[in-house]
């Protein structure tokens, strides 16, 4: 009897609850090759991350895939209270699927170019304050995704050339 007890009060925890984010925007509409390979380029994002003022960026790596991840967090610049979170994921270019990633079904298909050690593709996770927003805020805080890719984009790959 002690022991359905003790199995009966295990069981009965609260799950923890993620916050969920309002709005997932992409940094580009399709997979991007550079001359880095996936561990590597997913450093300089970790790097450049901490660098926009995300304070927990990390990266991990999965076999032949690697990525940065931060977030949520407020990064200067957030209006309205907003939180955002980061998620750059790279693969070794002859991974056929991913490289041929799009976010955007309109997006061209990015072919393998010469030179090519990694493809990658970011996303920008938008997160509301506690107490909600106005729709104008959410505008406001989707209109800050391009800027912030950017910001983490020259820092991560200052010096690279995307190839095309």
């Amino acid at each position: 009897m002690l022991f359905v007890a003790i199995l009966g009060t295990g069981c009965h925890r609260k799950p923890s609850l993620e916050p969920i984010p309002s709005a997932e925007e992409y940094c580009w509409w399709s997979s991007q090759y550079v001359a880095l390979p996936p561990v590597l380029l997913a450093s300089q994002f970790q790097s450049a991350l901490v660098a926009a003022g995300f304070a927990n960026a990390h990266w991990v790596r999965n076999g032949d895939s690697a990525w940065a991840i931060a977030g949520p967090a407020h990064v200067p610049a957030s209006p309205t209270g907003a939180a955002y979170a980061f998620r750059v994921v790279a693969y070794v270019p002859r991974d056929a699927i991913n490289c041929a990633w799009r976010g955007n079904s309109e997006a061209p298909i990015a072919r393998r170019p010469i030179g090519a050690e990694s493809c990658f593709h970011a996303n920008v996770f938008i997160y509301p304050p506690e107490q909600g927003w106005a729709s104008k805020d959410s505008v406001a805080a989707i209109s800050r995704v391009l800027p912030l890719c950017s910001t983490v984009y020259q820092s991560a790959l200052a010096g690279l050339e995307r190839l095309q």
